[in-house]
């Protein structure tokens, strides 16, 4: 069998800003060799693994593993190259410092927009944003609980007022579905109001769909609910 070498000889230009640099490990190609070798049989086909086999290079190019294109983005902080994946995002103490500042500006802006509402108005879930769970109106022990045991920082302030979503099902949408296949004016002659009557009498029987998501437009102070108890 004869072995090949292929080089690659022409030239590439690329303009790097301030903050990057040629990938060291693909010398700025964004390509880097990969051994993909067979084996093959006395006979000159694919082994089987009863025979004797003699492994044979197929190397190629893949992309390299640790840049995009060849070049590498270091960190505006510390200098260290960022990992391929991460966009900006370093581990650097400076750069999770300018994070948590952004972070806390977000929710201020948050907080200044919402609306404080009284929990004796608040008919739904409650969601806190800082272990991510939900807790029912009366669920006060639940709470106190979590933050004693399980995460044991600061008690929030705040919890969200969350909106909550049911199981719904569309007559005019399942009728069109079913009619892809029959002549063209088949939905014309559909009774649709009376199918859509037994979908919602038939999903207002289901239960443990109803699905809760966060309104970061209102929260409930965390001490007018916790006084509930008192």
């Amino acid at each position: 069998m004869k072995k090949v070498k292929i080089k690659v000889t022409k030239l590439i230009t690329k303009d790097l800003q301030e903050n990057q640099i040629i990938c060291p490990t693909c010398s700025g190609l964004g390509v880097v060799k990969h051994p993909n070798p067979f084996g093959l049989s006395e006979k000159g086909t694919y082994s089987s693994q009863k025979e004797k086999i003699t492994w044979h290079d197929n190397e190629a190019f893949t992309f390299c593993p640790d840049c995009y294109n060849g070049v590498i983005t270091l960190c505006e902080f510390c200098g260290k190259p960022i990992k391929k994946g991460k966009i900006d995002e370093c581990d650097c103490e400076q750069y999770r410092k300018v994070q948590d500042e952004k972070l806390k500006e977000k929710w201020k802006e948050i907080f200044e927009k919402a609306n404080c509402v009284s929990i004796k108005d608040v008919t739904t879930m409650l969601y806190c944003e800082e272990n991510s769970k939900y807790y029912a109106d009366d669920d006060i022990d639940g709470f106190i609980d979590d933050w004693h045991e399980e995460i044991k920082e600061d008690r929030p302030t705040k919890l969200w007022v969350t909106t909550e979503e049911r199981l719904a099902m569309d007559a005019e949408h399942i009728c069109e579905d079913a009619c892809q296949n029959l002549h063209e004016d088949a939905t014309d002659n559909i009774d649709y109001d009376s199918l859509q009557e037994l979908l919602d009498d038939w999903c207002e029987k289901q239960t443990g769909t109803t699905t809760y998501f966060p309104c970061y437009k209102e929260y409930v102070k965390v001490e007018e609910w916790l006084n509930q108890k008192c």
